[in-house]
């Protein structure tokens, strides 16, 4: 690596630790609105059973969306976020009825009987993970870019020949003088 791309190696530390804090604020977010939902439903459990009315192939090799009809407070609601075929919990087919617990003050939050987390408990520790691989990333991007500035502050440890220094058989030298007497 050249001495001219080291003045970009803080710029584009900063980018990846910019880059991995959003991350990680954004998986943060993530996980307050699971432990908040999982709080409103164990304050106020009410089970409704819901129906799969529909099942929404992935593209690409990308998984299946379950889509899951349900009634409660008088509203008709629906829900893709439930974790069907994950958790122990059987892929179901399009007319399945399923238990669901939700709170009663706030019917959009739901998960499946039983479940601790809306998103089912193996979500809640991978978000957990990438949180901490998130942090992780941006401890180490700013690490570098705290090193790559002091390295840039430091004086330059080049030895240069000082030129202005009198030489040994210069008469100038101190206890020098002439050579007659």
């Amino acid at each position: 690596m050249g001495w001219s791309s080291v003045r970009h190696v803080p710029r584009m530390s900063s980018v990846v630790a910019v880059l991995c804090l959003a991350f990680t604020v954004f998986i943060g977010c993530s996980i307050a609105g699971q432990m908040a939902d999982a709080r409103r439903i164990d304050a106020s459990p009410a089970r409704v059973k819901g129906t799969v009315d529909r099942i929404i192939p992935g593209s690409r090799g990308s998984g299946s969306v379950v889509r899951v009809s349900y009634q409660a407070a008088g509203r008709r609601l629906t829900t893709t976020s439930l974790p069907l075929g994950l958790d122990g919990h059987p892929w179901p087919v399009v007319g399945d009825r399923l238990c669901l617990e939700v709170a009663a003050g706030h019917p959009e939050a739901v998960r499946l009987c039983g479940d601790k987390y809306p998103r089912g408990a193996d979500w809640f520790a991978t978000y957990q993970l990438m949180a901490v691989a998130g942090t992780a990333g941006t401890l180490m991007a700013l690490g570098f870019v705290v090193s790559a500035l002091r390295a840039r502050s430091r004086p330059s440890v080049r030895r240069s020949v000082d030129t202005t220094a009198p030489s040994r058989s210069s008469p100038d030298r101190a206890g020098g003088g002439s050579l007659e007497s």
